[in-house]
């Protein structure tokens, strides 16, 4: 198992064709396959996630926006200069293991 995050590993490149598999199996937009496609090591960044999430990413209900978030309002997002309603934003920035990040969310108004 610990030989999979040593870099040049038999077990390193195996787990890393086995992700790029598994993105090839579950997504049929080679946009988005490129989009979630790692270059980085294992043990670097997350691997392929599981594939209800990625089965949610081709929802048609669901849109994936690349553009930065130029600000937030009351009704959801500013990005790319258009304004998109939200009723849920999700942070997910990086990779943190230490979830140190959940600390910095400061919101006081009641759910």
């Amino acid at each position: 198992m610990r030989n999979k995050f040593l870099l040049g590993s038999v077990e390193s490149e195996a787990a890393m064709a086995g992700a790029k598999q598994n993105l090839e199996k579950l997504i049929e937009d080679p946009e988005l396959r490129e989009m979630l496609t790692t270059t980085y090591p294992i043990g670097c960044r997350r691997l392929t996630p599981h594939e209800f999430y990625l089965a949610a990413l081709q929802r048609p209900t669901t849109t994936i926006i690349k553009a930065p978030i130029e600000r937030f309002t009351e009704k959801g997002i500013i990005a790319g200069g258009i304004e998109r309603p939200c009723d849920i934003i999700i942070k997910a920035t990086g990779f943190d293991v230490t979830c140190e990040c959940l600390g910095n969310i400061n919101d006081t108004r009641p759910v």
